[in-house]
């Protein structure tokens, strides 16, 4: 869905935007639950922060950016856990 020139498009195509915008509201909603009390603005600003901090770590761990000696000693997992602490973070 992230790296698709599919939703670049203009006007994006149709049978995409229902599910593209499910998608999002299923993760504010998500948010919401998680981290009830907190306002829209706060809700779709951890969103696209959550996304951008995920999705970057997933294209870069696929193009094998992170060499062992970049992460050593930390363990693979302990990374992981490390990236989606950052993207979930705190509330507001």
């Amino acid at each position: 869905m992230f790296e698709s020139d599919l939703l670049r498009r203009s006007p994006m195509p149709a049978i995409l935007v229902g599910p593209a915008d499910r998608a999002y509201e299923l993760l504010w909603r998500a948010l919401g639950e998680v981290f009830p009390g907190s306002g829209v603005a706060w809700i779709r600003t951890r969103a696209v922060t959550m996304l951008s901090t995920i999705v970057g770590y997933r294209i870069l761990d696929a193009a094998n950016r992170f060499k062992p000696h970049m992460i050593a000693p930390a363990a693979r997992d302990a990374l992981v856990e490390a990236v989606l602490e950052a993207a979930i973070g705190q509330g507001p």
